[in-house]
């Protein structure tokens, strides 16, 4: 059965490093991919400098918490590289503003006051369009009433006639002011070249993919994107770079659009405009900057495992590929109640029932069974009971209203006794069942990692958002951003 590249990658499987080299794990490595890179020029940075790149898609009030921690991550690479080599690393965030699957990013997760995860999400018209020119509108004003203390930030930028791009662009700026970060949205620069190279070469790009996903499946591993045989890399936009886009699908002399009807001639096509495809990004990416890192999630690694014949292609270099800081962050209740239920953060990630059964505070040595004690009642001492009154009856007939009183009330007290002992015993596993849920819920939510659920207000409302960056800055100053291991802030 194939498994997920990422995983591999992150745990040093070495089936993993021959798709993808390591090198950010090693000096020398690091130095020579620096090197080369500031051999380029590039009109967005000073001369002689090279950038370390990340990007995401722009989300609802940044998205994920990942799409921070990942900025993060940048600057702090890139920092570390400038003390290596003493050459000027700019850290970059690519906007992937070419994008146009909305149910994406047209929401984001956050957690009320009782801790419950609540969805706020925008009212936005289905549309192919790319996501640069989606306008928030007015959805936007209820959800932002929604957001706790120390989320000024996101209402000073999420404004109604804001687009998607503009307000996640803003806030992020304004987020890491003063740390170097540069902002870099696609849309607003030309890549016809490479576009039009994908367009006419897509047969040999195709063939190329094709080679490398059976080398990725041979070895045992899932194929983050799919090749579409002959289909061109590129999306089109057939109304204007407003408009919606489209994949091209190879129909005699020209083109099908998928997902629309009627044919497209192969020179309306070339006069574009275009825009990327996942596969596709890195190459303008890097075709536009002097990158010597990108900083990636799972989800990246994997489709640039797949690229090594793309950038040869192309003929451009390939960039170091490292994962992204990874954060949980474990609040001051949080840390209380796994240290009186003995356990670590990990362990939360294990099944309930496991958690319950490791969990469950022991009974009093000795301490009966409420189950084993109804069967005693049943079969020893209701039948002594009866006994008892059937002698008395037998002896003094006018008591037998009284014997049968007796053994009714015998009865009764007994059950109420066990069915007494029973809630308590229940009281307690729940009290341990609700503090288990309480913590899950908080590490993670609905069996997933906080920083893939939460947004940056459910924090930045709890914790500030100077704190919540305080800490995530300290946490990769000290242990660097060259480390697959989840890393713990602990507010």
């Amino acid at each position: 059965m194939a498994g997920a590249f990422s995983e591999a990658f992150l745990a040093g499987d070495p089936r993993a490093e021959a798709f993808l080299p390591v090198d950010f794990r090693k000096p020398e490595a690091r130095r020579a991919h620096v090197m080369r890179a500031r051999e380029r020029r590039c009109p967005l940075l000073a001369p002689g400098s090279v950038a370390v790149v990340t990007g995401q898609q722009v989300g609802l009030f940044l998205g994920p918490l990942y799409s921070v921690y990942k900025a993060a991550t940048a600057i702090a690479c890139a920092r570390a590289l400038e003390r290596e080599t003493q050459v000027r690393c700019v850290p970059v965030f690519w906007l992937q503003t070419e994008d146009h699957d909305l149910e994406e990013i047209d929401h984001v997760f956050t957690v009320d006051r009782e801790g419950q995860l609540q969805r706020l999400a925008l009212s936005i018209a289905g549309s192919r369009c790319s996501v640069e020119h989606v306008v928030l509108g007015e959805s936007v004003l209820p959800l932002l009433e929604r957001l706790g203390e120390g989320c000024e930030l996101f209402r000073k930028h999420y404004r109604p006639n804001a687009t998607l791009a503009q307000a996640f662009e803003g806030t992020l700026k304004e987020l890491f002011e003063g740390d170097g970060l540069v902002i870099v949205n696609p849309c607003a620069h030309d890549a016809t070249g490479v576009h039009l190279r994908a367009l006419r070469e897509a047969s040999e790009i195709s063939r190329l993919l094709e080679k490398r996903e059976g080398e990725l499946q041979r070895a045992g591993f899932d194929v983050q994107v799919r090749v579409r045989p002959g289909c061109p890399l590129p999306f089109f936009h057939p109304d204007g770079p407003k408009g919606p886009r489209y994949r091209l699908v190879p129909k005699g002399a020209g083109y099908a659009l998928s997902g629309r009807e009627g044919e497209v001639s192969r020179e309306a096509v070339e006069r574009g405009p275009f825009s990327t495809s996942a596969l596709l990004r890195p190459i303008v990416q890097d075709a536009l900057l002097p990158t010597v890192a990108y900083v990636g999630g799972p989800a990246e690694l994997s489709y640039f495992a797949e690229l090594d014949p793309l950038y040869d292609h192309f003929g451009v270099n390939p960039a170091l590929v490292l994962p992204r800081a990874r954060f949980r962050c474990v609040e001051a209740p949080a840390r209380r109640a796994l240290e009186a239920l003995g356990l670590t953060a990990d362990d939360v990630a294990r099944p309930l029932a496991e958690l319950l059964a490791r969990t469950a505070a022991p009974a009093p040595e000795g301490a009966p069974d409420p189950d084993r004690l109804r069967r005693q009642i049943a079969v020893e001492i209701a039948p002594v009971v009866g006994e008892i009154a059937d002698a008395v009856v037998d002896a003094e007939p006018e008591l037998a209203r009284a014997a049968e009183r007796t053994r009714i009330s015998v009865a009764r007290a007994l059950r109420r006794l066990t069915d007494r002992y029973a809630r308590r015993l229940a009281e307690r596993d729940g009290v341990t069942r609700q503090r288990l849920e309480r913590l899950r819920a908080a590490l993670y939510p609905d069996g997933i990692p906080q920083e893939r659920v939460f947004g940056w207000p459910t924090l930045a409302a709890r914790i500030g958002p100077a704190e919540l960056k305080r800490l995530v800055f300290d946490r990769l100053a000290e242990v660097g951003p060259f480390t697959t291991a989840l890393q713990e802030l602990r507010p």
